[in-house]
């Protein structure tokens, strides 16, 4: 006999818990680098290095790559429902679920520095001494122009938190990353003052990524209505409940998008 588990989706509330675990990461991180220049721990038993916001393959960069895994799944499931519906724009919300999946994976591996390495690239120096933000502020370009069409198809609310959660996002990978850089240029990396404004680059891109899954899952509820995560001895996948209270489940929201569309 099969046991089946509805737990309705609220995004308000969901961003407000991702806000919670971000502060407590960014706390954690502050406490530690404050322990390592001012009281001289170097490791503090490790933990200093486990809650390191700026660090590799420790406890906020699997949270940082869970989030936009996260926001990949969601887009893709927006997308697969826009395919299926034949709406506007399915290609693009497919292309953004890869994109999201790269990031977490490049979150991971630390792929987009590599970047620098290109040998047409400038000296590094002043805000490009981390020279990777030229490909960087390149692709954003290209992707501003790509999407332009797609933007201005969302609905008004949803451009609004779109543009608000890609603003903080890059606005701290590339933003924040040249004032990192020229500081670094000019006093050196190992400081307190520059792992601070590192700090606030990944603070930056946290939060951005979690306003997009507040943003994304808003789109979702806007479109059908009550966003459902089903769990049970069935296929584990998000329902939706429209405002009538019938339950779907997640293919036929893109009958929902595409009449919106």
């Amino acid at each position: 006999m099969s046991s089946i588990l509805s737990v309705p989706v609220r995004p308000a509330r969901i961003l407000a818990r991702l806000g919670v675990i971000i502060a407590i990461l960014v706390i954690l991180s502050v406490a530690g680098q404050y322990a390592r220049f001012f009281l001289g721990h170097g490791r503090l038993l490790g933990f200093i290095d486990a809650f390191d916001v700026d660090a590799e393959t420790n406890v906020p960069t699997y949270f940082s790559c869970l989030l936009l895994l996260t926001a990949s799944l969601l887009t893709g499931l927006v997308a697969s429902a826009a395919r299926q519906s034949r709406a506007a724009f399915a290609r693009h919300w497919g292309v953004l679920s890869l994109i999201f999946a790269y990031l977490s994976l490049d979150e991971f591996m630390m792929l987009h520095e590599r970047l620098a390495h290109l040998p047409f690239l400038p000296a590094k120096e002043g805000v490009l001494f981390y020279a990777w933000v030229i490909p960087g502020l390149v692709l954003v370009a290209v992707f501003g122009a790509s999407y332009a069409r797609f933007f201005w198809g969302l609905p008004a609310r949803s451009k609004v938190l779109f543009a608000a959660a890609g603003g903080v996002f890059v606005g701290g990978a590339i933003g924040v990353e040249m004032m990192a850089g020229l500081y670094a240029s000019q006093y050196g990396e190992i400081s307190f003052a520059h792992v601070m404004i590192t700090t606030v680059e990944e603070t930056f891109e946290m939060s951005g990524v979690a306003l997009f899954i507040y943003a994304l899952l808003d789109y979702l509820g806007a479109r059908v209505g009550e966003v459902r995560g089903v769990f049970g001895s069935e296929p584990a996948v998000p329902s939706f409940v429209t405002r009538n209270g019938v339950s779907r489940p997640s293919p036929r929201i893109g009958r929902a998008v595409s009449r919106r569309e």
